[in-house]
């Protein structure tokens, strides 16, 4: 009988994440893993069970460590000021290498459906959250807006962010370019 893989699954995730953040999918190769999480080619294989799997998992590990809180807060607060707490936050994290979800997304042609079915969810959740939150301020804030609308805009506002924040180093920048739009789309 085998005896079971002993490693920190936290530490690989975090490392494996790292990697396909950096260097995209597709230039991303076992040996690279290998390299980054300490684990062998064949141990991977037996957790993950291929490069797709562990880079599922670092889609998933992505979010826990990067967006779930922001995500959360967001879920939980009301109304306009939930949106532009988000998305001012999103504009000040120091991200040279983008979001990874955003990055998948521009790798799509080599990505499995399955990795891109994490992403998409991601953002179609964050696309509902939106429009929950801009449905309540029209009702109680007096927004006038077309919450359908804005909703797609603040997702395509994230995705372009993300790309922004990897031509420049000032979160300053990022912010004022965040609160305009916001102001323009009357949020």
């Amino acid at each position: 009988m085998a005896r079971p893989i002993e490693y920190d699954r936290d530490l690989v995730l975090n490392s494996a994440m790292e990697v396909f953040w950096r260097q995209g999918y597709d230039s991303t190769s076992m040996k690279d893993l290998v390299k980054a999480t300490g684990l062998s080619t064949r141990s991977m294989y037996n957790i993950f069970e291929s490069k797709n799997g562990l880079f599922n998992a670092s889609l998933n590990w992505y979010f826990e460590t990067n967006v779930r809180k922001r995500y959360e807060k967001l879920i939980k607060d009301v109304g306009l000021h939930a949106i532009k707490n988000f998305m001012l936050t999103t504009a000040s994290s120091k991200r040279k290498n983008g979001c990874l979800y955003v990055n998948t997304v521009s790798e799509r042609s080599c990505i499995n459906s399955d990795s891109l079915s994490i992403v998409d969810q991601y953002f179609n959740d964050l696309e509902v959250a939106f429009k929950t939150k801009l449905i309540y301020a029209q009702k109680h804030e007096g927004y006038k807006g077309d919450p359908e609308l804005r909703s797609k805009q603040l997702v395509v506002i994230i995705q372009g962010l993300s790309v922004h924040s990897k031509t420049t180093e000032s979160l300053e920048e990022n912010k004022l370019i965040v609160e305009d739009l916001l102001s323009l789309m009357g949020i």
